[in-house]
């Protein structure tokens, strides 16, 4: 009878055959995770220009964004057009002033991109009107309002997906809650509900991100909850009627 050529794995063959998976497998979580981490950092490097920017345009023209009374005035063959703000220092989020914030931030210099001014389907559109977010489908939008948010209100950008109604806006889930949090303390002080980075829970997330919903001026951060159901406001000034 001939002899069997078969031979089994040893132990030892086994061992490092589930020790090179294991190493391929923390390889690959790692390098998700330096990816990850990549996009957030842009994230912050957004937010931070889009803050930088809207305060240059306040110190020269002395408005807000979209608020500015004077802008035909002052660019009177623009394209897109600009349109006059009325001047009474609230970007009215939904109204022209709220996509005028973006047009004229870049016509002044201080904001790359080009916006149209004009409203793209729900009414924002990220790359269309407002800007768009390295994150997959994130945007930015501006205005003024508040009261509810943690019993604050001034004038805010705020960061997320897009929550499609009549007035669609970037108020949807984007980020979980670790990612807000790093965020956070990356750009402010680390609490949800103080300083001048806020986080709430998406507009279409319940009991989830962070406690008090948008109530609790201690709401804290939820570090279990995993999933992407945070969104980020960004004060430009607090507590300003």
């Amino acid at each position: 009878m001939a002899k069997s050529t078969n031979k089994a794995f040893t132990l030892v063959e086994l061992s490092i055959v589930i020790v090179i998976i294991a190493l391929l497998t923390a390889g690959v979580m790692s390098g998700q995770n330096i990816i990850k981490l990549s996009k957030l950092q842009n994230v912050i490097k957004e937010i931070k220009e889009i803050e930088t920017a809207t305060h240059s345009f306040k110190d020269k023209f002395k408005y807000y964004p979209g608020d500015f009374p004077s802008a035909t005035t002052y660019w009177p063959s623009a394209s897109p057009a600009a349109v006059n703000g009325n001047g009474n220092w609230q970007v009215e989020i939904s109204s022209a002033e709220g996509l005028q914030f973006w047009v004229q931030l870049n016509l002044a210099g201080l904001l790359p991109g080009k916006y149209t001014g004009t409203i793209s389907g729900v009414r924002f559109k990220a790359g269309v009107n407002c800007p768009k977010s390295i994150l997959p489908n994130g945007g930015y939008n501006a205005g003024h309002g508040g009261v509810a948010y943690y019993g604050t209100t001034g004038h805010y950008i705020e960061f997320g997906n897009l929550v499609g109604s009549p007035n669609g806006r970037y108020n949807g889930s984007i980020l979980t809650s670790a990612d807000a949090y790093l965020i956070d303390t990356k750009m402010d002080d680390g609490f949800a509900s103080k300083g001048n980075v806020y986080t709430f829970r998406g507009a279409n997330s319940v009991n989830t991100c962070v406690t008090g919903a948008y109530t609790s001026a201690s709401a804290s951060y939820i570090l279990t909850d995993t999933a992407v159901n945070c969104r980020l406001w960004l004060w430009l000034d607090k507590n300003k009627q």
